[in-house]
């Protein structure tokens, strides 16, 4: 691989991970606004959704782009 080609991979998995991290961001926001204004006990399977969403939303990383060498 030469160094333009790890280049535009290295951008990309960056773009990929920073719109993850904004997701996760957000669910982790709604998370805590829930866990904030409701002391409800059912709240908890509503928590346990949000987190599972934005955690399978997520993508494993992708092998080949993790070998630089």
């Amino acid at each position: 691989m030469n160094t333009q080609h790890l280049t535009r991979h290295a951008l990309a998995m960056r773009l990929h991970l920073q719109h993850d991290n904004e997701r996760l961001r957000e669910a982790l926001h709604i998370i805590a606004e829930i866990a904030a204004t409701s002391a409800d006990p059912k709240s908890m399977p509503h928590i346990a959704r949000i987190a599972r969403t934005a955690l399978v939303g997520a993508s494993r990383a992708n092998p080949a782009l993790e070998q630089t060498t």
